[in-house]
């Protein structure tokens, strides 16, 4: 599915595009009265009674769970081209909107426009700015058709392809999407080869195997089993979403201090550019399969199972948190400093998301997760500090649990600011051995590194050059990601 539907639609739709001129919106959404005659009378009306339902049924925020009967009618009413659009416009546009989704490629939908597309979103635009499908279930505030078709080309809903076993683990996914990133694509020259669908499979596997555990030991009437901290793929409650996020994000303080306003200001400034709706919108290019290819070598070396609970510190847009729920069957808690990505990730990625100063961790439970994971955050803290939110991090950890620190000391830094060596040094925990060592054998004498003082918690850590960690062939692979020095720290809790 690609750039050769599009010509195929072009051809169809732009003979027919006065009918949409006069479209008239009905007032309700999943009314099947609210069909014009047509649609429930013509020759398409078995179609467009079939998308209605089922799309009211299956769909959350314009995000669809893949659903055959849905498909299958609306590929239909798609391929019957002039048709459809003569007797039931609306069915139309609901089906090609639907046929974005449901492509399960990993890689961005080929989408390139026809000059009359701009028509469409007219025809159905709410106030110039948003769009509305009604009765079909479809509709929004702030993005016209046409955006709203180019979201759904970078971005998949979350269930389209997941390790989801349960009604309940299925809700959980409803509505969200995922970033469509294919780290398997050849020039990625990733470490990691499993495709999403595999990756995916074999953590429903994983699932089920557990519950028949559960089944088992429930049948000898002896104590229930457990994995990680609490599993909703397991049918026990999820407790993360009971957490509260911080009613003061910066703790004792009224605002934030120099040193984070200017990185605040920083990826605030990218929200409000490209924003979280694009591929390259935090890092300003297109680095999407990278990224992919970063969570899943860290999701693999993490050992991530279904059910496990996730703490994602500087979470962004909350992509990571949104492949290792989908694809991993973990429940997250992603914490980032940039109001308006905290407030995206809640509306569009999986799992829930909290405003706050990543020093600021009191509110964080103790003792609870089995990951943390956080990629390109520790940097922009001083030395000292990133010291401390490490050591706090662990003790987040449950015993067994595993934390991952991406991009460290990143060799970008040198570059920038006419190579500011002032800015390396304060940011960069470098030689990585020697500076992690200092900092553990610090915290003992610090109250914030009282429980590693005590031995209640104990750890083992290890550092990783990311240029051997994420690319097959570090030879093959020119991404600044991976320039050296970058590195990747592992702490495991015993």
């Amino acid at each position: 599915f690609g750039s050769r539907f599009f010509e195929f639609w072009s051809c169809t739709m732009s003979p027919h595009l006065a009918v949409l001129a006069v479209l008239v919106l009905p007032a309700a959404s999943c009314v099947a009265s609210q069909l014009s005659a047509e649609c429930r009378h013509g020759a398409v009306a078995h179609l467009a009674v079939t998308v209605l339902e089922r799309s009211c049924s299956v769909c959350a925020r314009n995000a669809c769970v893949r659903d055959e009967l849905l498909m299958d009618a609306a590929w239909e009413a798609v391929g019957a081209g002039p048709s459809t659009l003569t007797s039931c416009p609306l069915l139309y546009l609901a089906s090609l909107f639907l046929m974005v989704q449901f492509s399960i490629s990993d890689s961005p939908v080929a989408f390139d426009a026809p000059s009359w597309f701009s028509e469409i979103a007219q025809a159905v635009s709410v106030d110039g700015v948003g769009f509305d499908l009604a009765p079909f279930p479809f509709s929004s505030l702030n993005r016209n058709f046409t955006e709203q078709i180019r979201f759904f080309s970078n971005f998949r809903p979350a269930s389209t392809v997941s390790c989801s076993i349960s009604d309940e683990r299925r809700s959980v996914l409803s509505g969200r999407v995922v970033l469509r990133a294919k780290h398997t694509k050849p020039e990625a020259h990733c470490a990691a080869h499993r495709s999403d669908r595999q990756i995916a499979k074999l953590c429903r596997d994983s699932a089920k195997e557990l519950l028949t555990l559960q089944e088992l030991i429930a049948a000898d009437g002896e104590a229930e089993f457990s994995v990680g901290s609490g599993d909703t793929v397991l049918g026990t409650h999820n407790w993360i979403s009971d957490v509260e996020c911080p009613a003061t994000p910066y703790g004792d303080s009224l605002h934030l201090d120099e040193n984070m306003r200017i990185w605040q200001a920083k990826y605030q400034t990218r929200f409000d550019g490209s924003g979280c709706e694009s591929p390259s919108g935090e890092w300003l290019q297109d680095l999407a399969y990278h990224h992919k290819c970063i969570a899943v070598v860290a999701f693999e070396k993490l050992g991530l199972q279904p059910g496990h609970k996730v703490l994602d510190w500087g979470c962004g847009c909350g992509h990571k948190l949104s492949w290792a729920s989908a694809l991993y069957g973990v429940d997250g808690l992603g914490i980032d400093v940039v109001l308006d990505s905290v407030d995206w990730a809640n509306q569009h990625s999986v799992g829930k998301f909290c405003f706050s100063d990543g020093r600021v961790l009191g509110w964080v439970p103790e003792d609870s997760f089995d990951a943390v994971i956080s990629f390109a955050a520790l940097l922009h803290l001083i030395v000292d500090e990133q010291c401390q939110v490490v050591v706090e991090l662990i003790g987040k950890l449950r015993r067994g649990g595993k934390a991952w620190f991406g991009w460290n000391a990143p060799g970008y830094m040198r570059h920038t600011n006419g190579g500011n060596s002032d800015q390396v040094s304060r940011h960069w925990m470098w030689p990585r051995q020697e500076a992690w060592k200092r900092c553990f054998d610090r915290a003992s004498a610090e109250p914030w590194g009282a429980r590693l003082r005590s031995g209640d918690v104990q750890i083992r850590w290890w550092t990783v050059p990311e240029s051997l960690l994420f690319p097959s062939d570090e030879v093959l692979v020119s991404s600044y990601l991976f320039e050296e020095p970058a590195y990747s720290l592992f702490v495991s809790r015993a």
